[in-house]
């Protein structure tokens, strides 16, 4: 009897001291997480304490307008542009617009002329000049990738299947041309070669 009371005891014991280590455990857990939240927020506010002093903002930019810049001319572009197919040559910018035209803006001078109109392409996306002195043109509308003379003259066309809408063109520095399509497969990067 003794001998079932001592065991009964013990049991009693160890199940108490399962029970203060598992409080133990979920307390010490606990405080961890406490104490990295903290942490965290700490090294979050010290970060951004540091960006403003450097006058940054936390995506790492400064506000616009940035001190020393300023804009110092403008010139208005009749048509609905896409923003980013924009390109450059010595003396000239290229635009693509939506109204199916290229257009070539003096830099010099200002004076805008369109060099390529909707004959030769439907909706490009993007242009960009080569080293070799060529405008290559996404055209989605058309499924093609153009390619002409600053000019305007017509020198190539690369069709492309059914499908895939070449929206974004650039060359490497080892004159390898790239563009991007959407379609199917969506979202693709393919290499043209000529």
């Amino acid at each position: 009897m003794q001998t079932y009371q001592r065991l009964n005891k013990i049991g009693d014991v160890l199940r108490v001291l399962r029970v203060v280590l598992l409080i133990s455990t979920i307390l010490t857990f606990l405080v961890f997480l406490y104490v990295d939240n903290m942490l965290s927020s700490y090294l979050q506010r010290t970060l951004q304490n540091e960006l403003r002093q450097e006058k940054y903002y936390e995506i790492g930019i400064r506000p616009t307008p940035a001190e020393g810049f300023r804009i110092v001319d403008t010139i208005p572009i009749d048509g609905t542009l896409h923003g980013s197919a924009l390109t450059h040559g010595e003396d000239a910018l290229y635009i693509a617009d939506s109204n199916g035209r290229i257009i070539r803006l003096d830099v010099a001078t200002h004076e805008i002329q369109d060099v390529v109109v909707s004959d030769l392409v439907m909706t490009p996306h993007d242009v960009f000049l080569t080293g070799k002195d060529e405008l290559v043109i996404a055209d989605p509308g058309k499924s093609a990738v153009i390619y002409m003379t600053p000019d305007g003259d017509y020198i190539d066309e690369l069709a492309i299947e059914d499908g895939i809408q070449p929206i974004r063109v650039v060359e490497r520095f080892d004159g390898r041309l790239f563009f991007l399509s959407q379609g199917e497969p969506p979202r693709t990067i393919h290499l043209v070669t000529r």
